[in-house]
């Protein structure tokens, strides 16, 4: 009897297209280098390659290396349709580099769930077979200056009674206005349990769910209105080698600064992926 064909080589993973446009770019990932093209007439970076500046359009340019870091723009979590040699659920990025271009690229060292937008990545190769490596992101610690972007909470009547209630503050002055007001302030406030809260859940909403918050040490300032708007901001200001990330954050409505303090969280560091994501788009 005819032997069957041997099936395999429709299980590998699709090959990349590599043409005389980017060819350049493999070149570089098979020397474990993430190149990028710079338009020799107006500097401008870009990715993926072409053939002609997107700026200025000029023709010449010279390779330029990444640093290999950026953070997490957007993704999606894939789960199906399932890809010869790869099936779901996985994580596909755009990885926004510290130049300023933006890359598609799977997301390794943390589970699927678990990538979160501006999360902070590091470069890194997977040999996907005997034929084929590419460059893929894994998770990376947080750098200091990063951080969360800014998160505005709106001050609502129903926030301030609904957090002092939750809390257990009976004091009239956080869900009574007219006894607020008898008490010399213009309307009800918002406790501090609820501030406490709010800063704890925009770290550990950056932080993604496998972090622990350790320490949340806040100060009080203006208070919290109901009708006002509370901005948070947080930056990293130190990251230990254990996973421990230091933040100071600051949350401001309109009558100056509500909440001022530090928080600590520990966030597990990358783990080796079961498999490589899909690699970055070549085209």
């Amino acid at each position: 009897p005819q032997a069957r064909p041997d099936p395999s080589p429709a299980r590998r993973r699709p090959r990349p297209v590599v043409n005389r446009d980017n060819a350049g770019f493999w070149d570089g990932v098979a020397g474990h280098r993430l190149l990028l093209q710079r338009c020799d007439s107006c500097a401008a970076l870009r990715f993926p390659w072409l053939p002609g500046c997107n700026s200025c359009g000029a023709a010449d340019w010279s390779p330029v290396e990444a640093s290999g870091r950026g953070t997490v723009y957007s993704y999606v979590v894939v789960h199906h349709p399932s890809l010869p040699g790869r099936s779901g659920p996985y994580a596909v990025a755009l990885v926004e580099l510290a130049e300023g271009v933006r890359i598609v690229s799977g997301i390794t060292g943390v589970p699927p769930g678990e990538v979160r937008i501006g999360m902070p990545v590091e470069l890194g190769f997977e040999r996907v077979d005997e034929e084929l490596e590419l460059p893929v992101f894994r998770a990376a610690a947080p750098a200091e200056g990063g951080g969360p972007q800014p998160l505005e909470v709106p001050v609502t009547r129903t926030l301030v009674v609904a957090g002092a209630v939750a809390s257990r503050d009976f004091q009239d002055v956080h869900h009574d206005a007219e006894a607020a007001r008898e008490n010399g302030s213009p309307d009800m406030f918002m406790n501090i349990l609820t501030t406490n809260g709010l800063v704890g859940r925009y770290v550990a909403e950056w932080a993604g769910p496998s972090a622990r918050l350790r320490r949340v040490a806040i100060r009080l300032g203006v208070p919290n209105y109901p009708g006002d708007t509370m901005t948070l901001t947080g930056r990293v200001t130190a990251a230990g080698d254990d996973g421990t990330v230091e933040l100071s954050v600051t949350g401001r409505n309109r009558l100056g600064t509500h909440v001022s303090g530090t928080v600590a969280v520990s966030i597990p560091g990358p783990a080796p992926a079961p498999g490589p994501g899909p690699g970055p788009d070549p085209a």
